[in-house]
């Protein structure tokens, strides 16, 4: 049985222009995946109605949803301030018992080591230079201060009655600047700054 084609002029044009491709910022993105949420389309509907891709809305869901929400941080500085009442039988009252010291006391020695340090060094490493190359002891409660060779990141190992911290710098432009040739081990003041 014979059926008849309508014949297809090649040399028209069509009317219909292509999509454009839309470049979203992450709120745009947020605002979009929040309209789905309470959308009841489907998926696909959804993304047809906004020409967007289906792919492109599950990349979107699977990045926020590894964001952290604003209620999963705690703001824990008046619980720091606070001391526990030795009367309190609540258990979170003795959960904030330690004092934190971020600042150095005005007897704590700053010690830097000259030389390059590799900078996956961590605690014990860097405790053990501390103690062999630099000659004193870790659990002083003063601070040591290691560069790698670059000079671009610094490492700075402190004990602090509780444990080991480290603090760790990297620049992303410069460089620290130190008196090399002061030997490799010198005795930092406060003003004579890194």
């Amino acid at each position: 049985m014979p059926t008849s084609a309508t014949p297809i002029d090649l040399n028209t044009q069509s009317t219909q222009e292509p999509q454009k491709r839309v470049r979203r910022s992450k709120a745009q993105w947020k605002k979009l995946l929040e309209e789905y949420a309470i959308s009841e389309l489907a998926q696909t509907k959804f993304c047809q109605k906004h020409h967007i891709a289906t792919s492109s809305l599950w990349k979107w869901q699977k990045y926020f949803a590894s964001q952290p929400a604003a209620s999963d941080f705690i703001d824990i500085t008046e619980s720091l301030a606070k001391t526990p009442s030795p009367d309190s039988d609540s258990p979170q009252d003795d959960h904030w018992q330690c004092d934190l010291m971020f600042f150095p006391e005005s007897q704590v020695k700053i010690w830097l080591y000259a030389k390059p340090t590799d900078m996956r060094r961590s605690f014990t490493g860097l405790a053990a230079m501390a103690k062999n190359l630099i000659g004193e002891e870790p659990l002083s409660g003063n601070f040591f201060v290691f560069i790698n060779r670059r000079q671009t990141q610094l490492k700075i190992l402190y004990f602090d009655r509780s444990g080991f911290c480290i603090w760790a710098k990297r620049l992303e432009e410069g460089r620290f600047n130190y008196n090399k040739s002061a030997g490799e081990k010198q005795l930092l003041s406060q003003k004579s700054g890194i």
